[in-house]
């Protein structure tokens, strides 16, 4: 996460809810085949990715501006899911990871 600045600089003009619109609008084809990762950046400099991909970008922005809060993202059965509090975001997910990560 720390290593991930591009992403959050970029959103730095958005409020919360215009970065999950922006996330959610953007294609999601991930620049890697396979179960290779785009890091958060890649998902906001090449403007696409895999729900997955798109999840982890999110939650990079998210911490960044909300270090307080738990973030909980799951890969699971072709859906990738992120939860920030009470919001929770769906989005689908070709990686086929079978992944829980608690931020």
């Amino acid at each position: 996460m720390e290593r991930s600045p591009v992403s959050i600089k970029g959103a730095e003009s958005l409020s919360d809810s215009q970065v999950i619109d922006a996330l959610t609008q953007m294609p999601n084809e991930s620049i890697y085949d396979g179960s290779r990762m785009a890091q958060p950046d890649e998902v906001w400099n090449y403007r696409r990715g895999d729900g997955f991909e798109r999840a982890l970008c999110l939650a990079n922005i998210w911490k960044a501006r909300h270090p307080g809060e738990g973030i909980a993202i799951t890969s699971r059965g072709g859906q990738a899911s992120i939860r920030l509090g009470s919001h929770e975001i769906v989005w689908e997910t070709r990686k086929g990871l079978d992944r829980e990560i608690q931020l």
